[in-house]
């Protein structure tokens, strides 16, 4: 579908509703030329196998030259006692020929018009540095605050780096943990997990009762985000109590920010379980260590019902100078404003909203 076009300094626009795969291997080319690689079967995950099953594209084009592309994601969202349609922002790109020509603005501000005559209620994401400007200024959107970054040290040599250099950092490297065994009484155990069945609907039901604010982290999203992921490999195991699930985590590690970082994607647990649920951290730390990880990271804000746990376990806030990018939280409503959106405690979000790991 293409519409309006738009005549500007000797170039023909064309603004268009991404639809094929011809097109989304244009959209990666465009990428790979502005040296931002992406495989095609994560394209493919994210635009054409999401949980609508359908891509929220906008393509910008010059006479069939791709000059820029805006992107969202469908999702679910629990607002409030309802689960409505939203989307997350995700990729913004401006073809270097086409730079300095308002073309961000323009693609977004179409998308989001396109999202609200299909019934999208809001887009949230995380702006860089580079972007929050545009985002605010001209795109009308609402800031809530930086990423609730946590971190949890395992050797001294990944943060001292930042603050005295890789070479004194190199002599001075050393572990701050060691594996434990992880002990649980006869009628616990922790298993993992292949698919996640209707039961973990039920126990996000149950950690989700009092959060105004939050992806529907349901089975259909839990299965699509973490199974079904074609790209990244994660590590899930559950916690249950003679057979009855009581908590699950997600986790996995990269060489990414200038060392070996491990990544806490998820921490659900029942409001009943959490004394027994820290195994849950324990467990991921067991695996980061013995698989030589400098750091885990992890998204929890302080008003979250699972941030005890990360407290408890010894996860800290990254202080700003250590923070491995500058991340910011915001959404713009496309219908009727709700004021649950507009406060930063309302809201609980993980790695699991990151669309970069």
């Amino acid at each position: 579908q293409s519409f309006n076009i738009l005549e500007k300094s000797n170039m023909t626009l064309s603004y268009t509703n991404m639809t094929t795969e011809e097109e989304l291997y244009k959209y990666k080319e465009a990428f790979k030329k502005a040296g931002s690689p992406k495989t095609i079967d994560r394209l493919t995950w994210f635009h054409f196998k999401n949980i609508a099953r359908s891509p929220l594209v906008t393509l910008v084009t010059d006479n069939g030259h791709l000059a820029a592309i805006y992107a969202t994601l469908p999702i679910k969202v629990k607002l409030g006692e309802k689960v409505v349609n939203a989307c997350q922002s995700l990729d913004t790109l401006t073809d270097e020929d086409y730079r300095g020509k308002g073309l961000f603005i323009s693609a977004a501000t179409k998308r989001y018009q396109e999202n609200a005559k299909k019934g999208y209620d809001f887009v949230y994401g995380f702006p860089n540095s580079n972007s929050v400007h545009g985002f605010v200024k001209k795109l009308d959107w609402s800031l809530l605050g930086g990423i609730p970054f946590l971190f949890r040290p395992l050797r001294t040599g990944y943060f001292l780096k930042k603050l005295m250099g890789r070479r004194l950092a190199s002599l001075i490297d050393m572990p701050l943990a060691f594996p434990v065994k992880v002990k649980l009484d006869d009628d616990w155990s922790i298993k993992p997990v292949s698919k996640f069945d209707v039961s973990f609907d039920e126990l996000w039901d149950s950690f989700s009762h009092d959060i105004p604010v939050a992806v529907q982290r349901d089975s259909n999203y839990l299965n699509w985000r973490y199974i079904e992921n074609p790209t990244t490999n994660y590590e899930v195991f559950a916690l249950y109590r003679n057979e009855v699930v009581q908590g699950f985590v997600v986790y996995t590690s990269m060489n990414k920010h200038g060392g070996k970082v491990g990544y806490i994607m998820e921490l659900i647990v029942r409001p009943k379980a959490k004394k027994q649920s820290k195994v849950l951290l324990l467990h991921a730390q067991n695996y980061f260590l013995c698989n030589k990880v400098d750091v885990i990271l992890a998204w929890c804000f302080a008003h979250s019902a699972n941030y005890s746990l990360y407290a408890g376990s010894r996860y800290w806030p990254i202080p700003d100078r250590l923070r491995p990018i500058e991340l910011h939280f915001g959404y713009v409503s496309l219908n009727k404003e709700n004021v649950l959106l507009t406060k930063r405690e309302n809201w609980y979000i993980s790695y699991s909203d990151s669309d970069t790991v």
